[in-house]
Formats: C-alpha cells, sequence, structure tokens
C-alpha cells in the first residue's frame, strides 16, 4: 500500500482483506443485532473471559487512529494487536507469554481477531507485540481517543465525564538499576510518579503522566486541565492535596480556565493582604494605558485581566530560562566545572538572571490573583471546620483509582521495563484498559461500578 492512502481507503482495504472466505468468525469487526443481544456485562453471578469482553468491545472509533500509525499494510490487523496487548495487561504475562497463550487458546486468538483470509488463526510472535507498543504507537493518543468516545457515549446515557475530577499522584517503584528512578524521601523508595486525573463521576483515569521522583506534580495541574479541556472536557471542580494549591495554580484555574479547586487549608497559611479586593483594584489601576483597561470593570473581570497578564509574562520568562541553561547557564547553582568562564556562560547566566526578574514580574500579578481565591477558602474554613473535613474526603477517589491500578492492572507489580518512557507506556495501557471496561458498560446501560473488574477473568 502506498504512503499517500487515505485513512478511509485503509479502513476499506482492512474491511476487504479481513473479512474471512469460510465460516464466520466471531464479533471481530462487524457485529449484527443478534450478536449485540447475547453479549452480557461480566458480575459475580456471569464471569466472562477477558478475551471474550475484548472481542465483544466496539472499537471502530480506534481504527482510524490505530491506522494512522502505519505507513503501509500491516501483517496483522491493528485492532486485533490491540486486543492482544489489552489481554495482556489483564493477565499479567510477558510478551512470550502472550504468543504461548493464545497458541493454548485458540478460541480467544479467534475471538481476538487474530484470522487470516481463509479464517485461519495466525498469531504474531513477540516481537511483533513488543514493536508494536513500544515503537509503533503513541499510547497517548489512544487512551485520548477512548476519553473522547466515553464522554460522546457517556452523555447518550446521562452520564457527564469530567465534570468532577480528582488529581493525585503515586509511587512506582523501578526496577533495579533504572537510570530515570530517583529515592523520594517521604515514600522511602527509588522510583517514578505517576500523576493521574481521574473522574469522580465514574472512577475512571482521564489523563496520565510520568514524572521523576522528585519532582513535583504541582508544576502538571494546569497542563492537565488544558489538556482536558483539548478534548471538549470542562472540569468545573477539581479535587486536589496541597503539593497542586500553589497561588500560581489557583488564579489560572479559577480565573482563566473557570475550575473550582478544592484543597485543605495547609499549616503556615496566612490571610494575605494582597489577596484582598481593594489591592487587586488598586494594581489594576496600574493598567490605565492598557487599551484592554476598563474604569468600570467588575473584580471578576480584574481577576481575569491580571491573571492572563501575569500567566504571559511567567511564561516569557521561563522560556528565557530554558533557552539560558541550554546555552551554558548553571542558574541558582554554583557553576561545577573549575577554570575561567567563557564569555558564553557568563551571557547565558546573565540571561539566566533577567529570566528570573521578568517570572518575579509576572507573579506580582498572579500571587494576589491566587491569594484572592485562597483568601476565600481559609475564611470558610474558619467558619465552618467540618464542611471543609468532609470536602476532603471526596479526594479519597483517587488513592483508591490508583491503587486499582496497582493490584488489579501490574502497575507496579508487573513492572519490567527501565526508563521514565517505557514505564510511562506500561502505566498508560492500565489507563487505556480500565477506560475500556468502563466505555463497554456505558454503551450497554449500566452506571454504577464502571471502573471494577469483578467477574473478568
Amino acid at each position: 500500500m502506498g504512503f499517500d492512502v487515505s485513512i478511509n481507503e485503509r479502513i476499506a482495504r482492512w474491511h476487504e482483506k479481513n473479512t474471512p472466505s469460510g465460516n464466520p468468525v466471531g464479533p471481530v469487526f462487524e457485529r449484527t443485532i443478534e450478536e449485540i443481544s447475547k453479549i452480557l456485562l461480566p458480575s459475580q453471578k456471569t464471569p466472562i473471559p477477558t478475551a471474550t469482553i475484548l472481542g465483544q468491545m466496539d472499537l471502530d472509533f480506534l481504527e482510524p487512529v490505530l491506522l494512522g500509525f502505519y505507513k503501509k499494510t500491516s501483517h496483522y490487523p491493528p485492532i486485533a494487536m490491540f486486543r492482544g496487548v489489552m489481554l495482556r495487561s489483564k493477565k499479567h504475562q510477558s510478551w512470550r507469554g502472550l504468543k504461548r497463550y493464545l497458541i493454548a487458546y485458540p478460541d480467544e486468538a479467534r475471538r481476538l481477531g487474530f484470522v487470516d483470509e481463509d479464517g485461519q488463526i495466525k498469531i504474531p510472535s513477540y516481537e511483533h507485540f513488543r514493536t508494536f507498543v513500544q515503537e509503533r504507537i503513541d499510547w497517548d493518543q489512544i487512551r485520548d481517543a477512548i476519553v473522547i468516545e466515553l464522554q460522546t457515549v457517556g452523555e447518550g446515557n446521562g452520564i457527564y465525564v469530567g465534570s468532577q475530577t480528582v488529581q493525585d499522584a503515586t509511587m512506582v517503584e523501578t526496577i533495579e538499576n533504572d537510570p530515570d528512578g530517583k529515592y523520594n524521601g517521604h515514600y522511602e523508595k527509588k522510583g517514578l510518579k505517576e500523576d493521574i486525573v481521574t473522574c469522580r463521576t465514574t472512577g475512571l483515569p482521564l489523563v496520565n503522566e510520568t514524572i521523576g521522583g522528585t519532582e513535583c506534580e504541582g508544576k502538571n495541574l494546569i497542563k492537565k486541565l488544558e489538556h482536558l479541556k483539548r478534548l471538549g472536557i470542562h472540569i468545573e471542580d477539581h479535587w486536589v492535596d496541597g503539593t497542586y494549591a500553589t497561588l500560581e495554580n489557583i488564579a489560572i484555574s479559577h480565573a482563566m480556565l473557570g475550575t473550582k479547586l478544592h484543597y485543605q487549608v495547609q499549616e503556615g497559611w496566612v490571610i494575605r493582604d494582597d489577596g484582598r479586593p481593594e489591592h487587586i483594584k488598586k494594581i489594576y489601576q496600574k493598567f490605565w494605558k492598557d487599551p484592554k483597561f476598563h474604569p468600570e470593570a467588575t473584580l471578576d473581570e480584574i481577576v481575569v485581566f491580571l491573571a492572563s497578564r501575569g500567566r504571559t509574562i511567567v511564561e516569557q520568562g521561563r522560556d528565557l530560562q530554558k533557552t539560558a541553561l541550554s546555552n551554558g547557564g548553571w542558574g541558582d547553582e554554583k557553576r561545577k566545572r573549575r577554570g575561567r568562564t567563557s564569555n558564553n556562560e557568563r551571557a547565558a547566566q546573565e540571561r539566566f538572571f533577567e529570566s528570573e526578574r521578568v517570572i518575579n514580574k509576572g507573579m506580582k500579578l498572579l500571587e494576589p490573583v491566587g491569594a484572592y481565591y485562597r483568601n476565600i477558602v481559609m475564611e470558610r474554613a474558619k467558619k465552618d471546620p467540618e464542611k471543609m473535613k468532609k470536602d476532603k474526603g471526596k479526594r479519597q477517589l483517587s488513592e483508591s483509582i490508583n491503587n486499582h491500578l496497582k493490584n488489579d492492572l501490574g502497575l507496579q507489580d508487573d513492572l519490567c521495563v527501565k526508563g521514565l518512557k517505557k514505564v510511562h507506556i506500561h502505566d498508560t495501557l492500565g489507563c487505556v484498559f480500565l477506560l475500556l471496561v468502563g466505555l463497554h458498560k456505558i454503551r450497554h446501560g449500566e452506571k454504577r461500578n464502571l471502573a471494577s473488574f469483578v467477574g473478568i477473568e
């Protein structure tokens, strides 16, 4: 197949090539009304094999996405490869073990779609599976495609995905000699962190990111909110812990994204005078020459203006900082090399100091806005501490989902790869399978226990 063939034509050719000429093969690409009516949802009373559920899932929406990663015809149907990888995630198998399993259980291989033109079973090698996962597919795109489909199907069933979310990071202990694993004194482990945003309504993970074991997860908050907004999900309420509740994050999420952050008042926080309305209005008056300045602007309009202006300046400073460090600047640390500094190093270090001044200038606009919203939370907590404690319990869902991924999908126990990129793929596969199960249940009328694996064997 040529490199300029459209996605629609690839799909048409796949349907033509992979439709068996002999006896009909189970629900692989097309499902009749009779076949759909036979679909049962897993439960304690009706346990169902994983391969059967994967074979029954309607994955037509993923076909264009998967085929987009191929430049020419694959030896095996991408949807079948995808189902095989999901089977491995649930069965906690190695790549070689997956091939042996499919050979031992040919009926399951057939349900997954591993058949040729004549309806004969054709199972890929373990190397085909490994290459498919580690080199060919962008699993973040796959996860996002499922989230978009989940949102569409959910709305049709009265479920609004992502309107209320929680975010938390969990420690993933890396295997021995992983160069990216860092020791974290809080967890007393060496590893990486998996930062996950979970939907409170469905209990399903919507987006995840792997970061260093000692990195602050708070820097990911705005990035994740904006990522979900691009997918069409507007988060109205977002529960986080104190690590995420920085003044910068509070200002941008409330004023610019329209997302209300829920967090607990931390020890050492005080009511800040620069967050009082009169001080906010005083800062705004300094921009009287700006074309967007309005003398009669409301307080809500003022905080949006200041947050937008401050964020733009901070981002400019951080871009300048990255450039300075890449050109030989050493930041706030002492220079490690001995001898005279070069002209390039001195110039880069001066640009670094300039970037700090730019960032501080932007923070003088962002922090008062964040303090304004945080002051409100602190005053409410002082008046009604019991209500704040109840609100804290709503964040516990993220911890249960993280434990669910670790225990039931092998996010921790089955980890056998090194490096941040491969660990992220490993963790994302678990999130993808969990999303597929939830999507399958919603399609067939289930609205509860969407993230449960009860009955899936």
